[in-house]
């Protein structure tokens, strides 16, 4: 059986995701169903900016950037936040289930390659430490993913 190169880096990454999506979507479901009928969308968009610095490495920066320009209701964020949190937390969940498979080495890269795409924008459109934090996180998944892929190229 082969050793998969990877798998620290991977399990790393998919740890991570994992943790950081179950929080995202938590908070999502929290927020939305008090804001549905409760909150009146100018107070949402005041306070919503903050409470998300810390989660924008989910994509959520970019959003947050062009929200006010489209005129996007604050609502809306929150479903947002769901389905990427889900997306996350999905990514995160089959990174430590496949991470010492090389079989899936060319799935995880895929995967790889869109998080560091999608966290790279985020980051440009809207520089934080959680933004750089994501780069960072996205490195170490594609490190990870790579390592694995090229040991499944070598056979």
């Amino acid at each position: 059986m082969q050793v998969a190169p990877g798998k620290t880096l991977l399990k790393i990454a998919g740890i991570f995701y994992s943790i950081a999506g179950a929080f995202s979507f938590i908070s999502g479901v929290s927020f939305i169903v008090p804001a549905i009928g409760y909150i009146p969308d100018d107070v949402l968009r005041m306070t919503i900016d903050d409470f998300f610095m810390i989660s924008d490495f989910f994509a959520i920066g970019g959003f947050l950037a062009v929200r006010n320009i489209l005129n996007i209701p604050a609502h809306f964020l929150f479903i947002f936040v769901i389905i990427v949190s889900i997306i996350m937390l999905f990514v995160g969940l089959t990174t430590v289930k496949y991470c010492d498979y090389l079989k899936k080495a060319k799935l995880l890269m895929i995967f790889a390659s869109i998080n560091l795409g999608i966290t790279a924008i985020t980051m440009v459109l809207n520089f934080s430490v959680g933004s750089v934090l994501g780069v960072a996180i996205a490195g170490v998944y594609i490190a990870g993913a790579y390592q694995n892929n090229e040991a499944h190229k070598k056979g």
